[in-house]
């Protein structure tokens, strides 16, 4: 039986992580601030690595989304694109992601959602944009 953490930090590897009790009952940050926070723990070098390569050609896109004011990255067409990432962050953060929700996991387990799979994805892209400069923002970086 798998029991959820109570607490809203829990250290995996060395490195403090919020756990998903956090995200869901923490009063400390607004709602969107809490999201990109506790999705961002998982946009690891790997993971970013891996949507850079995905997305390359659509960075502009979300450069300009972002611009206009679409925080969420809605407006673009991107669900074909994160479906096909599912399979490639699993592999990279589920684990880590399942450590942040249960104190106590059954074996063989790994928490994973594809609602979960997208902000994963749709932060990872934020932060490639807001990391490169002005000037590298465009269809053929990275």
């Amino acid at each position: 039986m798998s029991i959820a953490h109570e607490e809203y930090e829990v250290v995996i590897n060395g490195t403090a992580y919020k756990t998903r009790h956090w995200y869901m009952t923490s009063k400390e940050l607004t709602v969107t601030e809490k999201h990109r926070k506790y999705y961002g723990q998982f946009c690891t070098p790997s993971v970013k690595n891996a949507v850079a390569l995905k997305f390359k050609s659509r960075l502009s896109s979300v450069k300009q989304a972002l611009a206009e004011g679409d925080i969420h990255l809605n407006g673009l067409k991107l669900i074909p694109f994160i479906d096909e990432m599912t399979k490639c962050n699993k592999r990279l953060v589920g684990t880590l992601m399942t450590k942040c929700i249960y104190k106590t996991v059954p074996l063989n387990t790994v928490y994973w959602s594809l609602p979960d799979n997208v902000c994963i994805v749709k932060e990872a892209l934020r932060q490639l944009v807001e990391e490169m400069p002005n000037d590298q923002v465009n269809d053929d970086a990275c």
